[in-house]
């Protein structure tokens, strides 16, 4: 496993439109299904990378895998010798309500959470080094980040995601939406 401080590789290989989870959007009854786009250097002999998943900004509201900064960010990491996922996450919540931003962020925790799990199920596929995995974002992306190194146990889960007015649902357990995979999720 390397990577580089400059970088290396001129060229960069794309899958896009991966499927990693089905989860229930806000406010909808069904779920839906979330995607990933997986960079990695084009002609790396390497047998595993370290993987970056990053996450867009855009308030929990907007935003995709699709974002030119996001975009750009994963490109560049893998001519450094990285493979970099831009991960698209559940969006959406009453902006006048902080529970349900609450619930927002929580959501995005899950959808990180299950983004590990995939990767960790299907290492082998993508050449990933499970030892190091690493996530980022900017704005919502970063907040999504934060949450997922740090909300590491049931009990640290905010109040409002076992219910609110007019979101009555409880959003389940940090490893109970997505996908059915079982890994460790620490990054």
């Amino acid at each position: 496993m390397q990577w580089y401080p400059l970088p290396v590789y001129r060229k960069v290989n794309v899958y896009e439109d991966v499927t990693y989870s089905t989860a229930t959007a806000y406010n909808n009854t069904f779920a839906q299904k979330y995607k990933f786009d997986f960079y990695e250097p084009l002609d790396d002999t390497t047998g595993q990378r370290p993987l970056v998943i990053m996450f867009c900004g855009g308030d929990f509201e907007q935003g995709s895998r699709k974002n030119k900064e996001v975009k750009t960010r994963c490109d560049s990491l893998a001519r450094y010798g990285f493979t970099c996922a831009a991960v698209d996450y559940r969006l959406g919540y009453n902006t006048r309500n902080v529970g349900s931003a609450e619930r927002a962020v929580y959501r995005s925790v899950q959808d990180a959470r299950a983004a590990i799990r995939y990767f960790k199920e299907f290492r082998n596929t993508f050449k990933i080094d499970t030892s190091l995995i690493f996530i980022g974002g900017d704005e919502a992306g970063a907040i999504t980040a934060i949450h997922t190194a740090f909300l590491t146990k049931e009990n640290q889960r905010a109040k409002s995601t076992y219910g609110i007015s007019n979101e009555a649902k409880d959003l389940g357990c940090l490893d109970c939406s997505g996908n059915p995979f079982r890994h460790p999720t620490n990054v």
